[in-house]
């Protein structure tokens, strides 16, 4: 069992969320259907769907409803905000609000 420390509102988000997650692969989920399917490493993904398409996709971080929905191997991407990055599904390096 891993033991974490968290203050004010991310401890609110982690248990209001329906999906709560850390994965074997060093990933965080909170939000339903978020990193759905994915097998990739050091993911963040929080919010409903959000990442929820990404498969073999690494180091990335999507913070919002929708977020990086459809990104399935893209590497090293940030989006933030409802939708951001909604339609980005292979490439690397981007920013998305």
């Amino acid at each position: 069992m891993k033991t974490i420390k968290l203050l004010g509102s991310a401890l609110i988000a982690i248990l209001l969320s329906n999906h709560t997650s850390f994965g074997q692969h060093n990933n965080y989920y909170a939000g339903k259907d978020a990193g759905k399917v994915t097998t990739g490493n050091f993911n963040t993904f929080v919010g409903y769907f959000s990442g929820g398409a990404n498969t073999s996709g690494y180091h990335n971080a999507f913070f919002g409803t929708l977020s990086g929905q459809i990104n399935k191997t893209g590497h090293f991407n940030t989006f933030f905000g409802s939708q951001a990055g909604s339609s980005h599904e292979t490439g690397d390096g981007n920013s998305f609000q």
